[in-house]
């Protein structure tokens, strides 16, 4: 019988709570979405900013999207029921 070696897992970096924007990538891990989603459904995704060769989120462009996303899945849930 062979046994399985145990191999160190690597934890995601820590989320930062106070930065006032986010990488695509930042923003995707935080809300759970992967960063091939975050592409496939840009329309829908927060704005996003350039500085130099680097796309930032804003913290407030986050806060705003998720109330509208909370919104809609108000809206489509009271829908539904009726």
């Amino acid at each position: 019988m062979s046994r399985k070696k145990a191999t160190a897992r690597t934890e995601p970096a820590a989320f930062v709570d106070d930065a006032d924007a986010y990488s695509i990538e930042e923003f995707c891990r935080r809300h759970r979405l992967s960063v091939q989603l975050f592409y496939k459904l840009k329309d829908e995704m927060p704005r996003t900013f350039n500085i130099v060769k680097r796309r930032l989120i804003s913290r407030e462009a986050a806060a705003r999207w998720r109330a509208e996303r909370e919104a809609a899945g108000l809206c489509s849930a009271t829908e539904q029921s009726a």
